[in-house]
């Protein structure tokens, strides 16, 4: 195996020159005029949008220049390509798939496909790092798509293979570009699959005891690495408290309590370290950088807000977190703004392959019962028109909505501040039953109309978005 993790370095090394013009690349292989065409739009348009505000080798690099051995790699990078292009409308992603580009991109699907099952008896074929690149490119499809549960499998799938690397010999050389790259793409996803209600796998990170001795960042591309890593940690923790808010002794709490004061330590110092990167770069700082730190910023406290939240049995807990409710519209207002200003006129301004505000501002949506904050958040989803990644903001705008009306409507008089939405109206939690992005669509939320030490009560309602 260590063999054929040589071949694939070796092609990589191989294909490292200068890079080409579009005309140099047609010449390259024998490939249609679409194909080339499609290719291109992946290295211009799709690259970035997949990326960004933050830098990725993966997308921008290495992909493009394995393309250039991989027939499998080629045809899923330009079967991504053609279904980007059609992505000008976020809202219906059904008429992408119906569309020529949507037929195309089907077709190089299947070749892609067709090439790896072809090449199963080969080096290429068996080597891990190629099949989790293979899986990078398929995730990405279905998500275009609009396929939650089959870039959920795919998910599924490559975290298996990375879990089972990461516990047997075969990953010898942790430290080459490509399983770099490949595991930090891994580890976002780990948390986008995890929200979607899949379960998480407990990646290992051996590099997270430096963030508690205050390592400094390089770049926001390493914070970023660095957050994620606490991240899935601190979701570990999540899960392993559960959701179920069951009466607790005293011994589950003594047990629980020193991992979330570590947790909230290395939070702490992780902010520590991004805010000497910012001063670091000071008045040079760019305004992709300064967006990114932002971006950061926001999932820094929406992570803190899970972990201080996660032991308490009720709802209430929440308006201990105001504060952090405000601060996070607040830098996401400032993040929309630059999105539109940054991406007019760009595929990258509908679809981004990361999540970025829209995750948070749904959390946010949910548990911030101060009228003036929730509704920003809201209105922020509702004008923001965009996927990032499994995520589309009108949908879970509607959603945030349906919440917001239960909760209230529950409240006998006006809700002028947090305080005035009662413990017995609160929304626990919501559901939704189905991976496939439908509308109408069902979502079933969970409340304990009775008192905290009752049974939950789902109440089930279709919306429309």
């Amino acid at each position: 195996m260590h063999h054929l993790q040589s071949q694939l370095r070796q092609r990589l090394d191989a294909n490292r020159r200068p890079a080409l013009s579009a005309d140099h690349r047609i010449i390259l292989r024998p490939e249609t005029r679409e194909e080339r065409r499609y290719a291109e739009y992946f290295y211009t348009q799709t690259a970035r949008a997949f990326s960004g505000c933050f830098d990725s080798k993966l997308w921008s690099y290495l992909i493009p220049q394995i393309s250039e051995a991989e027939p499998t790699i080629r045809h899923a990078m330009v079967a991504i390509g053609a279904i980007h292009t059609g992505f000008g409308d976020a809202a219906n992603r059904r008429q992408i798939g119906l569309s020529g580009e949507g037929q195309f991109a089907l077709q190089q699907y299947n070749k892609a496909i067709r090439h790896l099952i072809g090449l199963q008896a080969t080096a290429a074929a068996r080597s891990w790092e190629m099949i989790l690149v293979t899986c990078c490119l398929f995730i990405s499809f279905e998500i275009l798509q609009g396929n939650r549960t089959l870039a959920l499998n795919h998910i599924d799938a490559g975290l298996k293979i990375l879990f089972g690397c990461e516990h047997s010999a075969i990953a010898t050389n942790c430290s080459s570009e490509i399983y770099q790259e490949l595991r930090r793409f891994f580890c976002r996803v780990n948390l986008q699959a995890s929200y979607m209600g899949r379960l998480l796998f407990p990646l290992g990170f051996p590099s997270l005891d430096a963030i508690d001795f205050g390592v400094a960042f390089t770049d926001m591309s390493h914070a970023r690495s660095a957050l994620d890593q606490l991240m899935n940690k601190g979701l570990l923790f999540i899960r392993s408290v559960g959701v179920d808010r069951d009466a607790r002794d005293d011994s589950f709490r003594l047990k629980k309590e020193p991992e979330q004061q570590a947790l909230q330590r290395g939070f702490n110092l992780w902010l520590v370290s991004l805010d000497k990167l910012v001063q670091k770069l000071g008045a040079w700082v760019q305004p992709t950088e300064l967006r990114a730190s932002l971006l950061l910023r926001i999932y820094h406290r929406i992570s803190m807000v899970w972990v201080l939240t996660v032991l308490a049995r009720d709802e209430m807990v929440f308006d201990r977190h105001i504060a952090d409710f405000d601060a996070i519209v607040g830098y996401a207002e400032v993040v929309r703004l630059t999105t539109e200003i940054n991406n007019r006129n760009s595929s990258s301004s509908v679809f981004t392959l990361d999540g970025e505000i829209i995750a948070p501002l749904y959390f946010l949506s949910n548990k911030c019962r101060n009228p003036y904050i929730r509704r920003r958040a809201i209105k922020l989803l509702s004008c923001c028109g965009r996927v990032e990644g499994m995520w589309n903001a009108r949908q879970y705008a509607t959603v945030a909505t349906l919440v917001m009306e239960v909760e209230e409507g529950a409240c006998p008089g006006a809700v002028d501040s947090e305080k005035d939405v009662g413990a017995l109206a609160r929304v626990y939690e919501c559901f939704h039953p189905q991976d496939a992005e439908r509308n109408p669509c069902h979502v079933v939320l969970m409340l304990k109309p009775d008192g905290v030490d009752t049974a939950f009560q789902p109440r089930k309602e279709v919306y429309h978005w």
